[in-house]
């Protein structure tokens, strides 16, 4: 991923390359699963009269 990554955030990649769609997936698999584990937390934290 050192290609694809100038130390921000955000992932670039070369123009010049095709793209790494197997990396691509990968990191949406990642942010997916972070995002269910995030909202379940919150929806936890909440309390009962709130729901």
């Amino acid at each position: 991923m050192a290609r694809a990554s100038d130390g921000s955030a955000a992932v670039q990649f070369p123009l010049g390359e095709p793209m790494p769609l197997d990396l691509i997936a990968r990191i949406v698999r990642y942010r997916v699963e972070e995002n269910a584990r995030r909202a379940q937390e919150r929806a936890g934290r909440r309390s009962p009269e709130r729901r």
